[in-house]
């Protein structure tokens, strides 16, 4: 398009970015994926060379510079621009994803003597077809003629995250194994096999640059396939065989967890007839997910007649002391327990007895979820009676109503790590180690808070008083807080509750029993916090002795790291340590990657069977 050795002396159109170069501080003006774009190309994940531009810039002069640019080397080997498209940008946020305004057809400008007539055309139609300036930019990009498409980091029809999806502009997909890069569906089009799975490679590290799913606009550039667009996935997931639902004993998305905890999560929610080798737990997303049987779950009641409500909040109230009771017993027992795991000398066992300390240790674990799983099931038929009593409960109430409360120990701990985040004023952006000025503060603070450690079902954190990043860690969970906004929503409901018995022509009668189905719903979040409380501290338990059979691993070259067990199943850590031969290394990184891959993530709450069954 342009004369070798072609130098451009044009000065940049006011507001105009180069699209490879994008910052984060970028988004504000250009939205999401200015803020993506710049993510992946820290990240070396390569990106079309281009050029974002204002509408209110002057045409004749974007066209002038988008020519004089094209005659830039776009590769090593010195090859230049052969194609010029043209393409909308569309700022997009979190809070606005789905803005879609008009825009005129996009084209592919071949000749560089036609920019300096479609570009001011194009900006006037553009301007014309919007309201507002701003909203709506120009994307030039700077290409090869030729073929482009799209492509997706996961499965395009049914979002299958072991699938990578490739297509050419107008054509069907291919699809990859994502982790082996083998063609599982041939598709349509003339690219090389080779340049495809190029494009699945590019995707893909776009997915694990961003932490969630992506679709990309890919283009060539010397030959070379490269991004041009990327945006968040939408699709409807449908990949399994049957039914899962995320694990919500706690909180509703802890990020990811550590396959050692997913083990032990499987050992507490699995059925008699689950089968040996069907798991009732199993990780997707890098979480954990519960599969769940055709007819179960809760479903909306209508209401009853008030002797049929009274009868069954009765027996409502008397099935609920039953996991109370043993969630009080739990509590009761564990200093002991906890005590005599502590008195052990995990350095001096052997692998037999070291494996024996990880199953007990599990075991209280494993109790404890248990626990919060039947605290979770006596929840669910108090709504159930609470419903019965009064009608439909609104579904924002019920994630309220079924959440935990902390108790008093933990408040102190969340109180005190807010009053040192309000002390620090901003928390430090390097804390290895942490500045001068502050070393003092967080040696006392992590003292003070040694022996705990943040609520939630992954054994991964450490205790505050570990290491300077944890506790930052802590603080920012505080200053975010997830706690005391659940609580906050738990007494809304309450109140909410109470006043829709009030409210309606129901009686009295109704309005007492939703008070008691209320209190016995502070009695469950009360047991329920208190079996967190105590899953915490068996979980630095856990985490102690699979450290050590990490330590263990690594001077064998089983493992390359300490923490490399906690991404062990309990079954693969005993065949370690009794050597019995494995791929552990692959499987850890793997399972690493995972957790990477999905970390910004947010996971559907319900993953509806490939192909639907009357439930």
């Amino acid at each position: 398009m342009a004369t070798e050795g072609a130098t451009a002396t044009r000065a940049r159109p006011i507001g105009a970015r180069p699209l490879d170069r994008l910052t984060e501080s970028d988004a504000e003006a250009l939205g999401d994926e200015a803020r993506d774009l710049a993510i992946l190309a820290r990240a070396g994940v390569p990106i079309a060379r281009g050029w974002v531009v204002a509408l209110d810039a002057d045409g004749v002069d974007v066209a002038a510079f988008l020519a004089e640019r094209a005659g830039e080397p776009l590769g090593k080997d010195g090859s230049a621009t052969t194609c010029v498209k043209l393409r909308p940008w569309v700022r997009r946020t979190a809070l606005a994803p789905r803005a879609r305004p008009r825009f005129p057809a996009t084209e592919d400008i071949l000749d560089p003597s036609l920019l300096a007539e479609r570009v001011p055309v194009l900006l006037a139609e553009v301007r014309a077809s919007r309201a507002g300036p701003g909203v709506v930019r120009l994307r030039a990009i700077h290409c090869d003629a030729g073929p482009s498409g799209a492509a997706t980091s996961i499965d395009a029809a049914d979002g299958d995250p072991a699938k990578v999806s490739v297509w050419s502009s107008g054509a069907r997909p291919y699809r990859f194994d994502r982790k082996t890069m083998r063609t599982l569906e041939e598709g349509g089009g003339d690219l090389p096999l080779r340049t495809l799975e190029r494009i699945a490679d590019l995707v893909d590290r776009a997915h694990l640059a961003l932490g969630r799913p992506v679709e990309i606009d890919w283009v060539l550039a010397a030959g070379r396939p490269v991004i041009a667009r990327v945006r968040t996935v939408q699709r409807a997931w449908r990949f399994t065989e049957n039914s899962w639902r995320v694990v919500e004993l706690l909180w509703h998305d802890e990020g990811p967890i550590a396959p050692l905890s997913v083990d032990g999560l499987d050992k507490a929610l699995r059925e008699e007839e689950d089968a040996v080798d069907e798991p009732r737990v199993r990780r997707l997303f890098a979480r954990a997910y519960r599969r769940v049987d055709p007819g179960r779950g809760r479903r909306g009641e209508r209401r009853q007649s008030f002797a049929q409500a009274a009868a069954r909040v009765a027996r409502v109230v008397a099935d609920v002391t039953t996991p109370i009771s043993a969630a009080r017993g739990f509590t009761r027992t564990l200093d002991d327990r906890l005590r005599s795991f502590d008195r052990d000398d995990l350095a001096r066992m052997d692998e037999a007895d070291l494996a024996k300390a990880v199953r007990e240790r599990q075991h209280v674990v494993v109790e404890a979820y248990e626990l919060l799983d039947r605290g979770r099931q006596a929840t669910a038929a108090v709504l159930g009676a609470i419903e019965a009593a009064l009608g439909a409960v609104p579904r924002d109430c019920v994630h309220g109503l079924a959440t935990i409360r902390r108790t008093r120990a933990r408040r102190r701990i969340d109180e005190r790590l807010q009053r040192a985040y309000e002390d620090l004023g901003d928390l430090p952006t390097e804390v290895d180690p942490v500045p001068a000025g502050q070393r003092r503060f967080f040696a006392d603070l992590r003292r003070e808070l040694a022996d705990k450690r943040p609520l939630g079902l992954d054994l991964r954190p450490l205790a505050y008083g570990a290491s300077d990043a944890a506790l930052v860690e802590g603080m920012r969970a505080v200053r975010d807080g997830r706690a005391e906004r659940a609580e906050r929503e738990q007494r809304g409901a309450i109140r909410r509750l109470m006043a829709t018995a009030r409210a309606r022509p129901l009686g009295r009668g109704r309005a007492a029993l939703a008070r008691t189905l209320t209190l016995v719903i502070e009695r469950l979040a009360i047991a329920k916090g208190e079996v967190a409380e105590g899953l915490a501290d068996a979980n630095l338990r856990l985490r102690e002795v699979a450290l050590e059979v990490g330590r263990r691993l690594v001077e064998r070259g089983v493992l390359d790291e300490d923490d490399d067990a906690l991404y062990l199943y309990v079954s693969e850590i005993q065949d370690a340590l009794s050597g019995e031969p494995g791929a552990y290394t692959a499987r850890v990184r793997l399972r690493r990657e995972e957790d990477a891959r999905w970390r910004s993530f947010e996971p559907p709450t319900r993953l509806p069977p490939r192909h639907r069954v009357d439930e």
